[in-house]
């Protein structure tokens, strides 16, 4: 049996069993012969859709202005994908556009509620809500939309009410008792706030956020066997979310028992064998030192640690590394008071570029992390600010610098003989090179349980000797506090022979 030569009959058997791809192409080649029939165009933005191809389809209707169609499918696929994107400003307006042709179709209310709810415009979004309400007064999703948009609203007596009727409405309904249990924890009422979790597992054994919340509710108040029940429950539901793992391990290390730690990490590999987070951890738990930590996860651990790092390292941690090496570069009078091009390696959120500015001619600053580059922008202290892993940068990287600073970057480093052979290169002649290692007492490299790296004096003053750099001076400081206890490190300001 042949295909047909048609492109259209093609296009619309290829949709039928799936090969997107291959529809689109055939739907493009008509489109490309001049075709401007909006059934063609409206079968591109439905294959684009299914295809999952959500930016892709917005790009095609502003292109082809869709607002001039009639054609009520492509608008609905249009403002979903908008939403899909997060682009909510955009889909607001699509579903305007929708409901022209569509009124009073409630899930597009329902949609724009959604819509409104993300961009924060509450008011609005209990505006679309009780408009749906007044449309189908037993419809107990939106009573639950309710109790969300009131409860962010601070209007916890009604939010409460909304989610009442709501679970009045539908007795099942997890969701609400989610809602409910959430505003009593607000109000410290520690023993409803259970009940309404429990309520909602018993309601929906599977529901994530209800697991989540009560194992959260139980670790808070250290309740640490319920907790790590929950937890363990949610890896069981949800085998492939690497954080219920993480957060259930941490909690087997804060009671001691890391062999618990390590067989929740060995479970998770089950399922996600190619996780170079979850092997670095692993690894670190079972004193397994590697040559050096995966890019993954240092991006993984800096994202999700950047809105709160200043904060953490100053205030919890004590951590005064760049402002000791300041001090240990301005007390070596032979190096002059100015730095020219500073190169800062793994510059997170600015806190190791801060005290250098004054005695720069530039400041670029490189880190892996784009939410610790996006803190490090609003420091206003930076040249210039580059997404990329510090090795790929450096070798890449044509132009050399006169200085080159790398504070609390060594330790996700075990191997660094590569690491300070490529920063040699990116400095220019008798180019400067200050650092901080944490101390290991004996192996040249250690990976702690904490996924960082200690190095001895010893293995650091080989390599840089091996690498080009003379030792101009060094010291010896307790940097930053891990488990209320100080840790000892060593400041290093070195010269390129």
């Amino acid at each position: 049996m042949s295909l047909s030569t048609d492109p259209l009959i093609n296009a619309n058997h290829l949709f039928s069993i799936g090969h997107f791809d291959k529809a689109e192409e055939s739907i493009r080649q008509i489109l490309s012969e001049g075709s401007q029939e909006s059934q063609h165009l409206s079968f591109l933005y439905k294959i684009l859709f299914y295809a999952g191809k959500y930016k892709q389809l917005t790009q095609e209707a502003e292109y082809n202005d869709l607002s001039l169609t009639n054609n009520q499918e492509s608008h609905y696929f249009l403002y979903k994908s908008y939403m899909a994107i997060q682009n909510y400003l955009a889909a607001i307006i699509s579903i305007d556009n929708f409901q022209l042709l569509v009124p009073e179709e409630i899930v597009s209310y329902m949609d724009k509620a959604i819509c409104h709810y993300q961009l924060s415009q509450l008011d609005q979004a209990e505006e679309m809500i009780k408009h749906i309400i007044n449309l189908q007064p037993e419809n107990a999703v939106a009573y639950n939309n309710l109790g969300n948009i009131l409860k962010d609203k601070e209007e916890q007596e009604a939010a409460q009410s909304a989610y009442q009727k709501a679970i009045q409405l539908q007795p099942k309904m997890a969701d609400a008792y989610v809602g409910l249990a959430i505003i009593a924890r607000q109000k410290n009422e520690d023993k409803t706030c259970e009940e309404y979790f429990l309520s909602a597992i018993n309601a929906n054994p599977q529901h994530y956020l209800a697991h989540y919340h009560l194992a959260t509710f139980y670790q808070t108040r250290e309740q640490h066997g319920k907790a790590a029940q929950y937890w363990q429950t949610l890896t069981e539901l949800y085998p492939y979310t690497e954080d219920n793992y993480l957060i259930l391990s941490n909690l087997y290390q804060q009671q001691g028992e890391r062999d618990k730690a390590i067989a929740v990490l060995e479970h998770c590999l089950n399922h996600n064998p190619q996780s170079a987070n979850i092997q670095h951890l692993c690894a670190s738990l079972k004193k397994e030192t590697t040559e050096s930590a995966p890019r993954e996860y240092i991006q993984n651990l800096f994202n999700g640690y950047a809105n709160s790092f200043d904060q953490h390292l100053s205030g919890e941690l004590h951590y005064q590394t760049p402002k000791q090496l300041h001090s240990l570069w301005l007390s070596t009078d032979a190096l002059g008071n100015q730095l020219g091009d500073i190169l800062d390696l793994g510059c997170g959120t600015g806190l190791s570029g801060l005290p250098f500015r004054p005695y720069a001619s530039s400041l670029t600053g490189v880190d892996l992390s784009e939410a610790m580059i996006a803190k490090a922008h609003e420091k206003a202290i930076y040249d210039k600010l580059v997404v990329n892993d510090i090795t790929d940068f450096i070798c890449q990287k044509k132009t050399q610098f006169n200085t080159c600073l790398a504070i609390d970057v060594i330790n996700y480093t075990g191997n660094v003989s590569s690491l300070f052979r490529s920063i040699n290169l990116t400095l220019k002649d008798n180019g400067l090179f200050l650092f901080s290692t944490e101390r290991s007492q004996n192996k040249d490299y250690v990976l702690q349980t904490n996924g960082r790296y200690q190095h001895a004096p010893s293995y650091i003053t080989t390599q840089l000797t091996e690498s080009g750099f003379n030792v101009i001076s060094s010291a010896v400081k307790t940097i930053r506090k891990e488990q209320n206890q100080w840790v000892k490190g060593d400041l290093y300001i070195c010269q390129k022979v």
